[in-house]
């Protein structure tokens, strides 16, 4: 039942917003489109919109955001895409399974591979958000030393020790070391990180060849990393008070339960009596 109300509450969404954002008619009047609906376009967006889940690049940049998890190659992911639904609406016809639950199956199976992908790249960039600020000390250091690039990448890929940006890092230092094209091995860098915080380091370190102002930027980002990982000790700080004290309100609660269990007890059946 969870699962059909979730397919069709999904479904009224976008439908919904597909009407919101595609036949305005005031937006669509000034921005000079016909008002009239196109059902050619509208089949070809949501085609396009479909096929997105099967385009090669797409499927690798995803993979590669979220590190190539389980050993996933661009064939296997779609493989499983297309496998998943067709084996699962196997079993549930071989079960003579309702349509409806069926469908509400195979749909939620199609999407099951981009669902955990999802999860996986999510808990990969809390991991790498983790070390950045340490990482960007590191950089800072290296700038103000005046120590060489690929010095700087081979030591902050040594230093840190959580697996996710060890791992990006020692490919920055590979390709770096192989290329000698610092550009495109930081722009592949901050393409498989794809964090906001990676990408500003990376532009601070594009501006030691492009303007020579890297240090007063990497001085700066430090800066910022370090008031947020203040604002993050904090926030954990104030949920350890917020779940001490929740377990104390629970275990008042509890305790005046246990209290005042007798005197309730004495009045219901008093009440009982009285009414009987």
């Amino acid at each position: 039942m969870f699962l059909k109300v979730a397919f069709f509450a999904g479904l009224i969404f976008l439908v919904l917003e597909y009407i919101v954002f595609s036949h305005d008619k005031k937006l669509r009047r000034a921005l000079g489109y016909k008002t009239s609906v196109d059902f050619r376009k509208g089949v070809g967006r949501l085609g396009k919109m479909f096929l997105k889940y099967f385009n090669r690049k797409e499927v690798e940049k995803r993979l590669n955001q979220a590190g190539n998890p389980w050993g996933l190659s661009i064939d296997s992911f779609v493989g499983l895409k297309i496998l998943s639904p067709c084996v699962m609406a196997g079993i549930q016809l071989y079960l003579r399974a309702n349509l409806y639950y069926l469908l509400v199956v195979s749909f939620f199976c199609f999407f099951l591979p981009d669902v955990l992908l999802v999860l996986v790249t999510n808990d990969r960039k809390r991991m790498i958000n983790k070390e950045l600020p340490d990482v960007v000390d590191i950089f800072e250091s290296a700038a103000e030393s005046g120590i060489d690039v690929g010095t700087a990448f081979n030591l902050a890929a040594e230093y840190v020790t959580g697996k996710a940006l060890k791992k990006e890092l020692s490919l920055l230092s590979a390709r770096y070391a192989v290329t000698k094209d610092k550009e495109n091995a930081l722009l592949d860098f901050k393409d498989n990180a794809d964090i906001y915080d990676v990408d500003l380091l990376v532009l601070a370190l594009l501006q030691d060849t492009r303007t020579g102002k890297a240090k007063e930027m990497l001085q700066s980002l430090a800066h910022s990393q370090s008031n947020k990982m203040l604002a993050v000790i904090e926030k954990e700080g104030k949920a350890v008070e917020y779940r001490v004290l929740l377990a104390c309100s629970f275990m008042a609660v509890t305790i005046a339960a246990l209290v005042f269990y007798p005197y309730f007890s004495i009045l219901d059946a008093g009440l009982h009596n009285i009414f009987n």
